[in-house]
């Protein structure tokens, strides 16, 4: 009898264990997810400093010699949308913040497309997408469109931060009520006061540095790949922000 609760009691243990442990190692979006406070556009920026024989439809640092752009500091729902669009699903059975970290993510322009700016993302070891982004009659402000999932997720995006040399932050604000922000520069790295000023700029915006990403943007290794989670159809779940229902099949509140 004490044997078979000794054995019981393992089992639980287990069980309990082996949960914690999911709970760690696999992000769901509903970990990393924060709602839109509004658009904050930089009112000093300096559009000058760019390279004008890029595009006049997309504003983002532009250096002459290196036409990518390199993505060190983001959201981690940023991350996470854009593992969405590399790996074409909605969930993750297994994705990390090792596998975040890893990404290496980098844009390039590739073409303009009727008036939208079409930016090619690469990352994940191989993998890539592409965005639209067109200017607005809102100056620094664009909208976006992300090709995955279902028709795509769109939203606003503005300059929330620029040193006018090197760096643009991106703060992304999706139809869904969701937001993210994305800090692009053209030296790949940003460097120590750069960081700090960059992050307390975004914490005064309302991010959560605790849903901060330091992504590496070279010498990325990723051991195992994120596992997508097996497609489901399911309805759409609400939420309210800033007096409106938006429709989303990312978020669900947390009790």
């Amino acid at each position: 009898m004490l044997s078979s609760s000794l054995s019981f009691c393992s089992v639980i243990k287990f069980l309990i264990i082996a949960s914690t442990l999911q709970a760690v190692i696999s992000i769901q979006v509903e970990d990393v997810a924060e709602l839109c406070s509004g658009n904050f556009i930089t009112m000093d920026y300096n559009a000058s400093w760019e390279h004008e024989g890029i595009s006049r439809d997309f504003q983002a640092p532009v250096d002459l010699s290196s036409p990518v752009y390199f993505i060190p500091l983001a959201s981690k729902y940023f991350g996470y949308h854009t593992a969405q669009n590399m790996f074409k699903t909605q969930a993750f059975n297994y994705l990390t913040q090792n596998h975040l970290e890893n990404g290496c993510l980098s844009v390039t322009k590739s073409s303009v497309l009727a008036g939208w700016e079409v930016m090619k993302v690469d990352g994940f070891a191989g993998r890539n997408f592409t965005i639209h982004m067109a200017r607005t009659e809102i100056p620094k402000l664009y909208r976006f469109q992300f090709p995955y999932p279902n028709e795509g997720l769109a939203g606003y995006a503005s300059i929330a931060l620029s040193d006018n040399e090197s760096y643009n932050v991106f703060d992304f604000c999706f139809d869904n009520g969701l937001r993210s922000f994305a800090v692009l520069t053209t030296s790949g790295t940003l460097t120590e006061i750069q960081l700090e000023v960059v992050k307390a700029h975004l914490k005064s915006l309302g991010f959560k540095e605790d849903n901060f990403l330091y992504s590496r943007v070279s010498g990325c290794e990723i051991e195992t790949e994120p596992v997508p989670a097996p497609p489901s159809i399911f309805h759409p779940r609400y939420f309210i922000s800033n007096a409106l229902v938006y429709p989303t099949f990312f978020w669900s509140h947390r009790k």
